[in-house]
């Protein structure tokens, strides 16, 4: 059976070796072994290939990948190998709402945690529709990249026999080797890394600091910088941090006029609008139609139009209400719809504010970040 890899057009696969060979090429400002950073592979992922990021959710995927038969779930790994490496064990899922459900029997908590991630894998098929999961890894070994395909799926849990060891206990099911760690309440699976399905070699830079010296004075010396604003998603009563009840996050909540649940606006006060004067198209009070509308883009690879809107401009609201809030409250925080947001819920999630980066007069690109919520605004 052809590897969901090698299905993917060459031109994009060779796009993607090309970005690992390059960040694995810095390997030495980290590192004296060729060295790659996982974020930085699921980007590099998503970027080149035809996928989603969904490295962000509670699931054991890290990206979407888009076929013509349909989508695959993937998750997104990459590892060192000794000289003779055949099976590499990884952590693949972490538990911790099991930790006070332990019997500290290795049976009945093997059961337990193959419920779990039998479960994980259900919850992931029922929000993205996905049956069909695989592991991408991506292993390092002397100065070579190798592409690693390994499935994985629901654990059969009949005729498990799992056995005792120190901190956890192992078991073996569908032909994989499992371990599990009752401290750190995590599950690991043993990979076979003996048939790689590509290799490509990387030159590594000997020293890359210099190479980041030389693009760094050049990115500063650049007039073409496009610049960002950070706006925070919250605001202030006095000199304290809030998300207010019934606007910005939680205008959906606001009183008058029906409205979706989804409906929300980024505030973009005063301060913010000084801050980088005429950053975002001028706002025109009055009837609706004369807003100067401009596009958004956002990580995912989703665009909508927005403007700004409340009185005296200082909100920034998509054109269909409801674009915002699916991306922000749905996709980024997992706050369920009618739920009011709270200054804690972002802090829970470590995001608080967004970055838009202006392209063009009216083209901005969009990402999530967090920023401090000191008594005397963010920093």
């Amino acid at each position: 059976m052809t590897s969901l890899y090698c299905r993917i057009d060459a031109e994009q696969r060779s796009s993607y070796q090309k970005a690992i060979s390059a960040a694995a090429s810095l390997s030495r400002l980290f590192s004296d072994n060729l060295y790659l950073n996982s974020k930085l592979m699921e980007r590099a992922y998503c970027k080149y290939l035809p996928a989603d990021n969904v490295a962000l959710d509670d699931v054991p995927i890290d990206a979407k990948l888009h076929l013509d038969d349909g989508d695959y779930g993937i998750g997104l790994k990459t590892f060192g190998l000794l000289k003779n490496t055949k099976f590499k064990t990884e952590k693949v899922a972490e538990f911790d709402k099991l930790k006070r459900l332990y019997t500290h029997d290795a049976n009945e908590d093997a059961q337990l945690v193959i419920s779990a991630w039998n479960d994980r894998l259900e919850e992931t098929n029922a929000v993205y529709g996905i049956d069909n999961f695989t592991y991408h890894c991506l292993t390092r070994r002397d100065n070579k990249i190798s592409v690693v395909e390994c499935g994985f799926f629901n654990i059969d849990s009949e005729g498990v026999n799992a056995t005792p060891s120190v901190g956890g206990f192992s078991f073996e099911a569908g032909g994989v080797k499992y371990r599990y760690n009752y401290g750190k309440s995590v599950l690991m699976r043993a990979f076979d890394v003996i048939n790689p399905i590509a290799e490509f070699e990387v030159k590594v830079i000997e020293d890359p600091f210099e190479i980041l010296n030389r693009i760094y004075e050049e990115a500063r010396e650049s007039k073409e910088s496009k610049p960002k604003l950070v706006l925070p998603l919250f605001s202030y009563q006095g000199k304290v941090p809030t998300v207010f009840p019934r606007s910005g996050l939680n205008q959906w909540n606001a009183e008058g006029r029906p409205r979706s649940l989804k409906e929300v606006y980024i505030p973009y006060n005063v301060r913010e609008q000084e801050a980088i004067p005429g950053f975002f198209p001028d706002y025109i009070p009055g009837h609706r139609g004369v807003k100067k509308h401009f596009t958004v883009h956002l990580p995912n690879g989703k665009s909508f139009n927005a403007s700004r809107c409340q009185s005296g401009g200082k909100g920034i609201m998509s054109q269909d209400n409801s674009d915002f809030g699916e991306w922000l409250l749905q996709d980024v925080l997992k706050i369920d719809p009618g739920k009011v947001v709270t200054l804690d819920m972002l802090e829970e999630r470590g995001i608080n504010a967004v970055v838009f980066t202006k392209n063009s007069e009216d083209d901005y690109s969009l990402d999530f970040t967090y920023v401090d919520t000191g008594a005397d605004g963010f920093n």
